[in-house]
């Protein structure tokens, strides 16, 4: 699909001003460094290529039901009006609102086992497929698309923010990830995710919709932002990245500590971050590392 021009326009509802904080200075280019030869040479094929443009997705809710499961998780009617259920301020800690908000989500591994199970299924039937269709004709197809966990962000009506301008690579990403973003309630340009349309560009505009819909964007090496919620709409959303085989890293050393451990690694334990939605005979896809079997997801408060 196409991407959608989705800029603010003028009036009250016009773009903020980016806000800037301590990651600006971190080379986004330094990822590449040391990079497997494999990986490089995917990033720099045409299929990836297309894979960079912004594109605004639409799922079936019926089959792929996030924002039933995730207001089931976290114990309300409305995700909407999520705020008014854990004693909303405008004023008090963002941090803290965030925290009480999932807290029922984060305490309990049942709680949550429901989303981990739909977030594999929706990889496997929706998202790798999609992917792979990017592919020009003749390419040879990707065998894997490796996913990496995903992160449920609730951002509350609020006169402050939390988070800066920043794109994937300065938190040591490899740069052969792509972003999936899915609002799970009214994302408007007074409380959504901004993002410039590629590198370096600088054209913040706010990701429009809800629920069924998913944004594609180059997230590690396009700038993004949040900003206040200043609706009077909970924002709650889900975020994750996904590489595809011929791009992937096991082992890159932008995020290879200094004692040798690699910060996001393949598997299912505390450790792993990405799991493998492998192809299969049919021409289909499946897992065999699967969210439903871990413990932990990201931060919830970590940047978005």
């Amino acid at each position: 699909m196409a991407a959608a021009h989705l800029g603010a326009g003028g009036g009250p509802d016009a773009a903020p001003m980016v806000p800037t904080g301590p990651v600006k200075g971190r080379d986004p280019r330094a990822v590449y460094a040391g990079l497997a030869p494999r990986a490089a040479a995917g990033i720099a094929a045409p299929g990836f290529a297309a894979l960079q443009q912004e594109a605004r997705l639409c799922y079936d809710q019926a089959r792929y039901p996030f924002r039933a499961l995730v207001q089931e998780a976290l114990r309300v009617e409305d995700l909407d009006t999520l705020h008014t259920a854990f004693g909303f301020s405008r004023t008090a800690s963002l941090k803290q609102q965030k925290k009480r908000a999932l807290a029922p989500i984060l305490a309990k591994l049942e709680n949550r086992g429901g989303l981990n199970a739909l977030m594999d299924l929706f990889v496997c039937e929706f998202v790798a497929p999609h992917m792979a269709a990017q592919q020009p004709p003749g390419s040879e197809p990707e065998a894997e698309y490796l996913y990496g966990k995903f992160c449920l962000r609730v951002q509350p009506p609020a006169e402050n923010n939390i988070g800066y301008a920043h794109c994937d690579a300065q938190y040591q990403h490899q740069p052969g990830q792509i972003n999936f973003w899915l609002p799970l309630t009214e994302a408007n340009a007074r409380n959504s995710l901004y993002v410039e349309s590629s590198p370096g560009n600088g054209d913040f505009h706010p990701f429009l919709g809800g629920a069924g819909d998913v944004f594609r964007f180059y997230g590690n090496q396009c700038f993004h932002h949040t900003v206040a919620n200043t609706s009077d709409v909970t924002r709650v959303s889900i975020d994750f990245r996904v590489v595809p085989g011929s791009c992937f890293d096991a082992d890159p050393a932008a995020s290879r500590q200094r004692n040798g451990y690699q910060k996001f690694q393949v598997g299912v334990d505390d450790d792993g971050y990405y799991s493998r939605c492998r192809r299969v005979d049919g021409g289909g896809f499946a897992t065999d590392n699967t969210f439903a079997q871990r413990r932990g997801a990201e931060r919830p408060d970590g940047p978005e």
